[in-house]
C-alpha cells in the first residue's frame, strides 16, 4: 500500500521563550506543500523493518517512522509486524518537517491497514510523543500553531496561492 507524506512550510514563524523541557514556544502558520516522501507498507508476521532510499538515513529506532510504527503497535497491543519502504525526497534537516510527516503518515497508514479504528485525536496524542510537528501532519492541510507546535487551530477559506 502506497502513502504520500507531504512537506510543510512555515508561512511565518515566531520563536518565543525557551521552556524548561528544552523546547521553544512558537507561533506559526503552517501549510502542507506538494513536495512529498513516499511510504510503502507490507504486512509481515512480526517486528518493524524499514528500508530507506533517496538519502542515507538510519533504519532503526532513530528513525521516526520506526518509532511511529512501534508506538501505534504498542498503543493498540498489536502483535503483528510491518515492512516499510521510505522513498525520501524531502531534504533532511531543512525545516520542512519530512521526518515528522513520515511519522504521521505511518500512524495514519497503520491505523487503516491494521483496522485499529483510532480517531484523529488519538493519533495526534500518539504523534505528539514522537515529535512536535507530527500532530500537524495528522491535523490538516494548514493550521495556526502555538505551544511547541502541538496546539493547532484550523484556518478556513485561505486563498489559493502559488509559492516559489
Amino acid at each position: 500500500m502506497h502513502w504520500i507524506a507531504p512537506a510543510k512550510i512555515n508561512i511565518f514563524l515566531r520563536v518565543l521563550n525557551k521552556r524548561a523541557d528544552g523546547y521553544h514556544n512558537i507561533f506559526s502558520l503552517m501549510q502542507k506543500v506538494a513536495l512529498c516522501d513516499e511510504l510503502i507498507f507490507s504486512p509481515r508476521p512480526k517486528g518493524v523493518v524499514l528500508h530507506c532510499s533517496g538519502m542515507n538515513l538510519p533504519a532503526n529506532n532513530e528513525n521516526l517512522v520506526v518509532r511511529a510504527a512501534k508506538a501505534i503497535f504498542d498503543y493498540c497491543k498489536y502483535s503483528g509486524g510491518m515492512e516499510i519502504t521510505l522513498h525520501k525526497k524531502i531534504p533532511v534537516t531543512a525545516g520542512l518537517g519530512g521526518g515528522s510527516s513520515d511519522a504521521a503518515t505511518t500512524l495514519m497508514a497503520l491505523n487503516k491497514i491494521c483496522s485499529f479504528k483510532l480517531k484523529k485525536n488519538e493519533l495526534i496524542k500518539i504523534g505528539a510523543k514522537i515529535g512536535a510537528d507530527v500532530p500537524f501532519f495528522i491535523f490538516g492541510n494548514e493550521a495556526l500553531a502555538s505551544g511547541i507546535g502541538d496546539k493547532l487551530k484550523h484556518l478556513r477559506n485561505l486563498p489559493k496561492l502559488d509559492i516559489i
